[in-house]
């Protein structure tokens, strides 16, 4: 099927769903993709984590393509006792230590349990061994996509010559799996992009607020505290006034949240309070699917650029 009668300008583009929601938005936006053309288009490569088994909410007919369940990687509990026994083998995990001494380690045997920094530690340890392997596949995937002929219904869709590549990434803010490995994973698909591409990735963000989510109103306080802390350590990190922040990952030599450099270039907050009330979550799923299909596969995407980059220098007129 043709979206347009004219040329529509795209970029490798890799999408990742963390945790729950995140997953549900990659399953809805792979639905809709075929439902437009048929198939997923090759210049565009799907990557779902999460700490545990495929949840429901998604399409009727969801497969399991490009999903990674971390926790069948990684005992977690484990960790977490080994931490508390023998802190100096695992000086990449030395932000865990005030943590750890106060959690059992069984606790952490059934997931992340909305802690984020569970969600961090899994990243820290399976950084090289499960998740830099499956990006860099994709990422690899995108190159070559990128230096084909678009044949039948992919002709209508021309690859940005050199450009940098884009990632979107779905996930909440306020769960132990998403916003866990939410702030690593940006940077880190930052530096993976630049083994496959000339330059690094931009990298977007569309995260869902507590209000999303319909729970016992005596959890409601506990997630708008992850959600707070989450947001409050992305804004400091967008702020060029900081100094850099070395990081440390299991195997891997240390790296640098560079003061210049962002998690996201563009982040958008879904908060879940509409004409419905709150606790929409899935509709908002679909509704962020959409979204993102319409800024990777329609003639809207160059509006929305053009709108975003304007108003992105418009802001940092704003700094002195």
């Amino acid at each position: 099927m043709r979206i347009s009668d004219n040329h529509i300008m795209v970029r490798p583009t890799l999408i990742v769903g963390l945790g729950g929601t995140g997953t549900l938005v990659c399953q809805w936006l792979e639905e809709f993709m075929r439902n437009v053309l048929g198939v997923v288009p090759p210049f565009i490569r799907f990557l779902k984590l999460d700490t545990d088994a495929l949840e429901e909410g998604g399409p009727p007919n969801a497969g399991r393509a490009d999903f990674i369940n971390l926790f069948q990687h990684l005992d977690i509990g484990a960790v977490v006792r080994d931490c508390a026994r023998y802190p100096d083998f695992h000086p990449h995990l030395d932000w865990f230590k005030p943590l750890g001494d106060k959690l059992d380690a069984v606790f952490a045997d059934y997931g992340c349990q909305g802690l984020p920094r569970l969600g961090r530690l899994v990243f820290a340890e399976l950084r090289e061994s499960v998740i830099h392997q499956a990006v860099s596949t994709r990422f690899s995937e995108l190159r070559a996509a990128s230096q084909i002929d678009m044949k039948g219904d992919m002709e209508q869709f021309e690859i940005i010559p050199g450009g940098a590549p884009a990632v979107h990434i779905a996930a909440s803010v306020c769960g132990g799996t998403g916003a866990g490995l939410l702030i690593d994973m940006a940077y880190n698909l930052r530096w993976w992009s630049r083994e496959a591409f000339p330059r690094s990735a931009e990298v977007v963000g569309h995260l869902m607020l507590p209000e999303a989510f319909m729970i016992d109103p005596m959890l409601r306080p506990k997630l708008r505290a992850v959600a707070a802390a989450t947001l409050e350590q992305i804004e400091f990190l967008s702020d060029p006034r900081r100094d850099d922040i070395p990081v440390r990952y299991q195997g891997g030599a240390e790296q640098c949240f560079d003061r210049l450099t962002a998690p996201f270039n563009f982040l958008y907050l879904v908060n879940g309070q509409g004409d419905l009330g709150v606790g929409n979550r899935k509709h908002l799923v679909k509704m962020v699917a959409q979204v993102i299909q319409s800024m990777t596969l329609e003639p809207a995407s160059k509006l929305v650029a053009s709108e975003s980059n304007n108003k992105l220098a418009d802001a940092l007129g704003l700094y002195d």
